[in-house]
């Protein structure tokens, strides 16, 4: 037996104890989505710290914010004296959600997060009850964002600690070359859709451009060279290899990430609650 089995029996071992113990975790089957909420209304209730970061994510998504709680913080409150947001100071009202296409509960009162959870599930919308899991029908995961990319990590709610972790492993990956890359990749799609209709044949051809040399050549500011390869892509189209040799290539891409994990494979990790 190896180190890394070894580690992955013990690990096992372990989590067999805490289930027995009653010591676990009750996932859920989470569907992710990037949702559209430019203008939509967004309700926050509470304005403290926590919902702070929650009313910056709105904002930053576009939503028409209203936030409702007894007290507010300094920036809280310089958002609603910009005009950014509607600040209410007030309780919670289940009028309140008339309107809204989303909730988002911060609040450290247990029985007003409870009324905001049933009263927006009655209206079936979308509601988070921060840090309460069994009272959200959606998650926010932790963001990492450079211009158009977005990469989201959710730990289903486990871990937000974890989360974050991760988010900065990737954001050290992933840096502002790529909002660039993603106007460049972008700018072409129309041109693309046109000279090959069908999906499949425009999807080699982009899978050719940036499995190849693309990211260097904008990390070098190397216009010349991009643009050069950009047409060569796009006047050999699909047609460039076989569909074998295209699948060859794709194999031996180096990968984007500076980042390397050799991961610890655990087999046949124990049910969560017989699951």
């Amino acid at each position: 037996m190896t180190i890394r089995e070894s580690v992955a029996n013990g690990v096992r071992t372990m989590l067999d104890r805490w289930q027995r113990d009653g010591r676990h975790w009750e996932t859920r089957p989470y569907y992710p989505a990037m949702l559209d909420i430019a203008g939509r209304q967004a309700l926050v209730i509470g304005a403290g710290s926590v919902a702070e970061g929650k009313i910056e994510g709105l904002l930053r998504g576009a939503a028409r914010v209203r936030v409702v709680s007894l007290t507010a913080t300094d920036k809280v409150r310089t958002w609603a004296n910009e005009g950014l947001i509607e600040l209410e100071l007030r309780a919670y009202r289940t009028q309140d959600l008339e309107g809204c296409f989303m909730v988002i509960a911060a609040t450290e009162d247990n029985d007003t997060n409870v009324r905001v959870f049933e009263d927006a599930e009655t209206r079936q919308m979308l509601c988070n009850v921060v840090d309460v899991t069994h009272l959200c029908n959606f998650i926010l995961p932790s963001i990492v964002r450079h211009g158009d990319l977005a990469v989201a990590v959710s730990t289903g709610g486990a871990s937000p600690a974890m989360a974050r972790r991760i988010r900065l492993a990737i954001s050290d990956c992933y840096g502002d070359e790529y909002a660039v890359a993603l106007k460049v990749l972008g700018a072409l799609r129309e041109q693309l859709k046109q000279r090959y209709p069908a999906f499949e044949h425009r999807k080699i051809v982009f899978e050719r451009m940036v499995y190849t040399n693309f990211m260097d050549l904008v990390r070098a500011d190397d216009a010349a060279g991009l643009e050069a390869w950009i047409e060569r892509c796009i006047e050999e189209g699909p047609a460039y290899a076989s569909p074998a040799q295209h699948a060859d290539m794709l194999r031996a891409a180096s990968p984007e990430c500076k980042l390397r994990f050799e991961p610890l494979q655990i087999e046949n990790a124990p049910a969560v609650n017989g699951r």
